[in-house]
């Protein structure tokens, strides 16, 4: 091997496609939006704490799991029956 191919060849890492600025925009305006959304929810269930000094706050929770948990059994189907 010469010192040229040695100097071409570059190895390859998971970071690599920060170098293209796009999907780099992408992952940074990404981050920020659900920080965002951590966010928002935190401050909606701090304050609906506050006015009524009941633990509501847990229903909130509970409206955001359920549908994720509930989608994620019929998107585990359509995925077994596209394979």
């Amino acid at each position: 091997m010469t010192e040229a191919n040695s100097t071409e060849e570059r190895r390859q890492t998971a970071l690599d496609v920060l170098m293209i600025p796009e999907y780099r925009n992408f992952i940074i305006s990404r981050f920020f939006y659900i920080m965002a959304l951590r966010m928002v929810t935190t401050i909606v269930g701090w304050r609906i704490y506050e006015i009524t000094h009941i633990l509501w706050h847990r229903l909130i929770g509970l409206s955001e799991f359920l549908p994720a948990f509930t989608l994620a059994f019929g998107c585990r189907s359509v995925c077994i029956r596209q394979e």
